[in-house]
């Protein structure tokens, strides 16, 4: 699944909220914590990260807040999630998510 993952990176334009790089990084952090993966592990893998040639969007945030929220109330997702819906929704683009709640938002 990793693999598939990084062909759809890779092939595609990919865009991200501001808030993904926070979010990838407490995962690492959590991964860390629970003896799951190491610090260099967390270090190799941010390292590619950054190879990536993702697009932030930095309109996510405080002007669309109003939707977020609505979206987040509708849903019954955090405002994290909310976040992804919103810029997919804005942008007519499709999802790349794990999220089964958020999954179901996007229909």
């Amino acid at each position: 699944m990793a693999n598939h993952l990084l062909d759809v990176f890779l092939d595609h334009e990919v865009w991200v909220p501001q808030l993904w790089y926070a979010e990838v990084a407490n995962a690492l952090l959590v991964a860390e914590r629970r003896g799951v993966i190491t610090q260099v592990t967390t270090h190799n893998f941010s390292e590619s990260l950054s190879r990536l040639p993702l697009k932030v969007d930095n309109r996510s945030g405080l002007r669309h807040q109003a939707p977020v929220l609505q979206l987040a109330r509708e849903h019954q997702l955090s405002a994290y999630d909310a976040t992804y819906l919103e810029l997919t929704l804005r942008l007519e683009a499709r999802l790349a998510i794990f999220d089964r709640k958020l999954t179901l938002a996007t229909r």
